[in-house]
């Protein structure tokens, strides 16, 4: 027994030794697990936003500014602009939000067009899809890009001059932090709830965590201070910001009242249409942003109706359509024509896209792949049938107007979006920023000289 004695004195330190080597060369392979950079957050969620449930999610990011009108210090900053005093400069200003945000979300933040989406996309197709049918997922975990994908291509800054002229924007308001904090907890957090609530699957768990990464990133290059390392601690934060700031007041209803007028603008007001829709809309709110807009509490079943209509769709989507074979979104991922075939050369680049006739005659412009009810930005028609097309919405109600150029039918600049009032001011400002935000020059097809 005396002869085991050593061996018992040391066989603890032995065991305690090989335990701290075998931690020590296991977790540094698990360091990346759970983390995402910016860049492959936006990639991930390339699946859901474009292919998967476009329309439900590009709604769902509507209604989630919709939702931020129930804060009275929101509502009455968005009344001080007078962007609401008429129909044309409500239109715009929504056709423009759409536009600006679609930009964050489907053209590149870091700049640059990667060489070969169609094969990523595919993987993210895999990876998404197959995570949303699991429910054993311990974390969030990084995707497996291509190498082939990682390459570079031509520069994209869309999505940083869309950023830039946001932030130039909002400098001429009083936006207290925590204002943007709740809105971009919104932007965050609602395709989520959307897809878990009405879609035909719900986002999986690295597209939940990627959402929360790509949301709090754009925060960041907005310059919003204090944004929580979690998304479990951001949405603690809103649901606290939420107990003080959310309560009922006239100009909160009043801006929401503006909004649903545009948002409702293509239906017909004969048999009561819009109307129901408009209660059909509120139902779909929270208790407390609907009390917080001043809205009453609207019958059990009008909910019912509209998430038995999202259900039946998306049952549908789900069991009797094929996948989407090209991504549906308000700005289209793809260059346009014109940065394609970019090569420096201004006078051989004029072909592939018609130069505004105004001011800035010189500089190319885009159009959205879908356009609101006052057709914002939309080309004229120069056919006859596409004529009489436009014609026939303007009498059925479905348009408030025919294109022209009062609409600025020959396109928009990102960085001339905004206020009409604002429309030739902060121009190269912005353009400037986004090159700060970007970390590098912009030029080509997209500078303003």
């Amino acid at each position: 027994m005396d002869s085991l004695s050593p061996l018992t004195q040391v066989w603890p330190k032995v065991t305690f030794g090989a335990i701290l080597l075998l931690l020590y060369m296991t977790l540094p392979r698990y360091q990346r697990k759970g983390t995402l950079t910016p860049e492959e957050a936006q990639r991930v969620l390339v699946t859901a936003l474009q292919y998967d449930m476009p329309l439900m999610l590009n709604y769902s990011l509507a209604f989630a500014l919709f939702k931020s009108y129930a804060i009275p210090s929101i509502s009455k900053i968005l009344m001080s602009t007078k962007e609401f005093g008429s129909k044309e400069r409500i239109s715009k200003r929504y056709a423009d939000t759409e536009i600006l945000i679609a930009s964050w979300v489907a053209c590149p933040i870091n700049g640059k067009v990667y060489m070969d989406d169609t094969d990523d996309h595919d993987l993210n197709c895999a990876t998404s899809r197959k995570e949303a049918s699991r429910t054993d997922i311990a974390a969030p975990t990084t995707i497996n890009v291509s190498e082939k994908a990682q390459r570079h291509g031509q520069d994209d800054p869309r999505a940083m001059i869309a950023l830039a002229r946001v932030n130039w924007l909002h400098s001429k308001y009083p936006i207290k932090n925590e204002d943007y904090l709740y809105t971009l907890a919104f932007l965050a957090f609602e395709p989520e709830r959307w897809a878990k609530l009405y879609g035909w699957r719900k986002f999986s768990e690295l597209e939940a965590h990627a959402s929360f990464v790509f949301w709090t990133e754009i925060g960041r290059r907005m310059g919003i201070k204090n944004i929580p390392e979690t998304a479990e601690a951001f949405k603690n934060q809103m649901i606290e910001y939420e107990s003080t700031a959310v309560y009922p007041s006239k100009v909160n209803h009043d801006v929401a009242q503006f909004t649903l007028n545009e948002l409702l603008y293509a239906l017909p007001s004969a048999f009561g249409m819009k109307e129901f829709a408009r209660r059909v809309a509120v139902s779909l709110l929270e208790d407390g942003a609907r009390e917080a807009m001043m809205y009453p509490p609207q019958p059990a079943y009008l909910r019912l109706f509209a998430t038995s209509i999202l259900h039946t769709i998306n049952f549908i989507q789900k069991h009797f359509c094929l996948p989407r074979p090209t991504p549906r979104f308000p700005v289209h991922p793809e260059l346009p024509d014109f940065a394609k075939n970019w090569d420096g050369n201004a006078q051989t680049n004029k072909s592939t896209s018609k130069p505004s006739t105004t001011a800035n005659a010189s500089l190319y412009r885009m159009h959205p792949q879908w356009f609101q009810p006052q057709p914002w930005y939309k080309p004229e028609s120069t056919t006859f049938l596409g004529r009489l097309g436009d014609w026939m919405l303007v009498k059925l109600g479905a348009a408030g107007s025919m294109p022209g150029k009062t609409l600025r039918s020959e396109g928009y600049r990102l960085e001339e979006t905004g206020p009409l009032r604002f429309e030739k001011s902060g121009n190269d400002e912005a353009i400037k920023m986004a090159e700060k935000l970007q970390g590098c020059p912009i030029g080509g097809p997209w500078a303003r000289k």
